[in-house]
Parts: structure tokens; C-alpha cells; sequence
């Protein structure tokens, strides 16, 4: 009714990855041990690779649609 799509299905395929996560530290210096290495290869691949992707699918779709256009 509003548009938007149910996302149940997502939230349920989660859960064992949230669980799993919760469990994995055993100390608080664990925690940070795990989160240092997460953003030491997780932050550039956010930070230049994905937004670099975007910019390359974009061009791509706007060049596409300009052929389009031309052709008709």
C-alpha cells in the first residue's frame, strides 16, 4: 500500500549472523582486536572501491540511455 517491499526475508537471514557475531568476542580487548582488523580492509573497500563502482554503473547507464536516445 505504501510502496514499500516487505524485508522480513532479510531480517530473518540475519539473525544467525548477528547471533554468531555476539558470541565470537570473549573479552571486551577481543572486541577491539576484531573491530581494528574489520575497519583496517573493511573502511577503504566503503570508502573508494564501492563508491567508485557506483560512479562507473552510472556512467555506463547514462551512456547507454544516450544511445538509446539517439537511435529513436
Amino acid at each position: 500500500m505504501t510502496g514499500y517491499r516487505e524485508n522480513n526475508f532479510f531480517s530473518v537471514c540475519q539473525l544467525p549472523l548477528i547471533y554468531l557475531a555476539a558470541m565470537l568476542p570473549s573479552n571486551i580487548t577481543h572486541i577491539y582486536v576484531i573491530l581494528d582488523g574489520t575497519t583496517k580492509y573493511l573502511g577503504p573497500l566503503f570508502v573508494f572501491i564501492v563508491p567508485t563502482l557506483i560512479l562507473i554503473v552510472m556512467g555506463m547507464k547514462s551512456l547507454k540511455n544516450k544511445v538509446v536516445e539517439s537511435e529513436s
